[in-house]
């Protein structure tokens, strides 16, 4: 008897150990650039130019909104160069939050840094993405901008134009 008793759990055993019984993890999922954290843009955003004291860029506002009505979080991002003691013109581009976290597709900038303005606010209103900004007169000193603005802009299919 002892006999068949352990030869039935040397088969139990066996069978326990077949790589084909054993559950198979799910694979993590990719990460998109909508999974992308506030801090972990900085890492992304490659374009700025931040000379001549080039302290990296540090991220303003990331904002997730289907913009494109494709069902999809893009990801409005607002971006500066770090700076100590007065205000630096600022970036807004949209990437599509569906693309690879390791490699965002940019859709468009809706902000550059060459026009020399300050982001006060983003505002989204389904397809319609609003920015206030700030600018400099002449006589302005650096810190402190007193030209109000904004626009809007949404997205036609292809690109983003004023809206």
């Amino acid at each position: 008897m002892r006999m068949f008793v352990v030869a039935g759990l040397v088969m139990a055993v066996a069978a326990c150990a077949d790589p084909a019984a054993a559950p198979v993890p799910s694979p993590s999922p990719t990460r998109t650039a909508a999974d992308l954290g506030k801090d972990e843009w900085v890492d992304v955003i490659d374009d700025l130019n931040c000379d001549p004291i080039n302290q990296g860029v540090e991220v303003g506002d990331r904002i997730l909104a289907d913009l494109r009505g494709t069902g999809v979080q893009d990801v409005i991002v607002s971006v500066d160069c770090v700076h100590f003691n007065a205000g630096w013109p600022d970036q807004v581009a949209v990437y599509d939050g569906s693309s690879s976290a390791a490699a965002p597709v940019r859709l468009g900038v809706l902000l550059d840094d060459d026009e020399h303005l300050l982001v006060r606010k983003i505002t989204v209103a389904g397809a319609r993405v609003t920015i206030s900004t700030a600018g400099w007169r002449d006589s302005d000193s650096f810190c402190c901008p007193s030209i109000l603005a904004g626009r809007t802009l949404v997205w036609n299919g292809t690109g983003f134009t004023a809206g």
